[in-house]
């Protein structure tokens, strides 16, 4: 359980404040290890955030509203007749008919942490941009696409949410108690 969420928000800044950091790294004039070493710790950084969202959604420190936050991304529908490794996205995919839509923040954080694709991707500049992802349950539906400072600053006011109010009722029906924040 997250017993007290400030620590846990305290960190999930600290973890964008560094991506936003190796945002900055043109990846162009990186040797192979260091690249390796960039892409990983902002992947890793990604996961932990969605993460720690995800236990303090879960857990109830953060409130309710922020699992149906709205995020806007890119899908690209499967290629229902490819077959190929999972990181040939050209061919899985129909990269070339990108669809705008939005995505719940959690829908988002699952993909994240269930990712079967997660990738980050760096624009023509050499700079990261964007995040593929796709979970296992979503792999022959979509591959999505999120531009990472938009995440991050999702992320960053996700975590300045706080609970201010909560209700716990009993559902009959489910033999549970229900409880709601605010």
């Amino acid at each position: 359980m997250a017993f007290e969420s400030y620590y846990w928000k305290k960190d999930i800044r600290k973890d964008i404040s560094t991506i936003q950091r190796k945002m900055e790294i043109n990846l162009q004039t990186l040797t192979s290890k260091k690249l390796d070493e960039v892409c990983s710790i902002v992947e890793i950084k990604v996961f932990l955030i969605a993460f720690a969202i995800r236990k303090l959604l879960d857990t109830k420190k953060i409130p309710d509203r922020v699992a149906a936050k709205k995020i806007k991304i890119i899908k690209f529908k499967r290629n229902s007749r490819a077959h190929g490794a999972f990181f040939n996205f050209k061919k899985l995919y129909e990269l070339d008919k990108p669809i705008k839509a939005d995505m719940e923040a959690k829908l988002i954080l699952n993909q994240i942490i269930h990712g079967f694709v997660f990738q980050v991707f760096a624009n023509k500049s050499g700079k990261l941009s964007h995040l593929y992802i796709t979970s296992d349950y979503d792999k022959s539906k979509f591959l999505y696409l999120v531009n990472i400072k938009t995440l991050m600053k999702n992320f960053k006011e996700i975590s300045k949410q706080q609970v201010v109010s909560m209700s716990i009722k009993y559902d009959p029906s489910r033999g549970i108690f229900v409880t709601t924040t605010n």
